[in-house]
């Protein structure tokens, strides 16, 4: 029967050591984390807006596949690929995070539609995009910086 009962006590305080662990686990873990960036489509843009109350979102909207119409240059697939490693580095941000601005990417050549809507067309990839509540705010510079895109985001 004692033995009982000390098994008993060493599972409970090995429970009650798990349970304090994982209440602290978050604390603990969370400054390693990384923002997830959240590829939407023309199906899930505005249901992902509604669902998160219409938060900031930065946008890069890019050719996955690097189509590109003929007439365009080689360039264009090297800075494409280019911006998409640049907005990567964005999901390490502590500051974007903490001001709750989402980070996503959008296939253009496959959601032509939502580009559209965001005033993109598909000679303008990659384009970045800042919704602010309402608002539609698009970056003029080029997307070899993830410091600019960044400091865009910020301001």
């Amino acid at each position: 029967m004692e033995n009982r009962r000390s098994a008993y006590r060493a599972n409970l305080s090995l429970i009650s050591i798990l349970v304090l662990f994982l209440s602290l686990a978050p604390s603990l873990f969370l400054p390693f984390c990384s923002a997830e960036i959240i590829s939407l489509t023309d199906n899930t843009f505005d249901s992902v807006r509604e669902a998160f109350n219409n938060p900031s979102m930065l946008i890069l909207i890019h050719n996955k596949n690097n189509v590109k119409p003929q007439h365009l240059h080689v360039l264009n697939k090297i800075s494409n690929l280019r911006a998409i490693e640049e907005f990567n580095v964005l999901s390490h941000d502590q500051i974007l995070q903490d001001r709750d601005i989402m980070l996503v990417t959008l296939d253009g050549h496959s959601n032509r539609m939502l580009a559209a809507r965001l005033g993109v067309s598909m000679s303008e990839f990659p384009s970045l995009i800042l919704l602010y509540g309402d608002r539609i705010f698009r970056y003029q510079g080029t997307l070899t910086s993830s410091a600019l895109m960044r400091s865009y985001a910020l301001h």
